[in-house]
């Protein structure tokens, strides 16, 4: 039969399709508008750059594994066994065994675990005590830091009548000690033909070596023997 009123003919010829609702439009219309904006900001990155891949990571993952592990060089060791106890020369034996206690707790392994040189410095402690509560020990210890410095003084590692005048009274109750004087009195302190020095070693009772070196403006000398006579001599 012929078309009813409102009814609308497609330029297709097909059927007129159902008008949307208001409801069904805005929604359609917010879900286009969601897909622009998001095909937008889906790949964009969080205000701020780049997020921190180490932030919020469990403590140790995302760093530096060797961040917080002391990096200092090991510390030079102590010029002498005196200097690892904090003594001087003249330090008593109560003393020597006093700072040998002190020094083990401080540098005791199981107390430093945080100290990589920890066993280091308490085997220094254990060595020095054992040198300098013996006696003898201590004696030839002595006479060999004198002997060294002597020599130090005169541009020189060793000298051999030097080594030999050490051994010789490196024991208990003698002492080797060293003074410094210029070359250019040593023919004054020796005498002719080493008269002069024979002399002062039998008044004084000290034993005295001379050593020098031509590049060298000062002479080393060292006497050995008990201290009252080091005194006099």
């Amino acid at each position: 039969g012929p078309p009813r009123p409102g009814d609308e003919q497609r330029g297709d010829g097909g059927a007129a399709q159902p008008e949307a609702s208001d409801g069904a439009q805005g929604e359609a219309k917010g879900s286009k508008r969601e897909h622009r904006n998001g095909s937008s900001r889906g790949n964009a990155e969080p205000q701020g750059g780049k997020a921190d891949a180490s932030k919020g990571a469990p403590e140790g993952q995302g760093k530096d594994p060797k961040e917080g592990v002391p990096t200092e060089e090991p510390p030079g060791p102590p010029q002498n066994h005196y200097e690892t106890l904090g003594l001087t020369v003249r330090a008593t034996t109560a003393e020597v065994k006093k700072a040998y206690y002190l020094k083990c707790r401080q540098h005791h392994p199981d107390k430093n675990h945080a100290d990589p040189h920890a066993t280091m410095k308490f085997q220094r402690v254990l060595e020095a005590y054992q040198t300098l509560s013996a006696p003898t020990k201590r004696a030839q210890y002595d006479a060999t830091l004198v002997m060294q410095q002597a020599c130090g003084n005169l541009g020189v590692q060793t000298d051999p009548r030097a080594t030999q005048f050490v051994q010789r009274h490196s024991v208990p109750g003698r002492e080797v000690q060293a003074m410094q004087v210029e070359a250019r009195h040593v023919a004054l302190l020796v005498g002719k033909n080493g008269l002069q020095l024979q002399s002062l070693k039998q008044q004084s009772g000290a034993d005295i070596l001379v050593l020098q070196n031509q590049l060298s403006v000062y002479a080393q000398v060292l006497l050995a023997g008990a201290l009252p006579a080091l005194m006099q001599a």
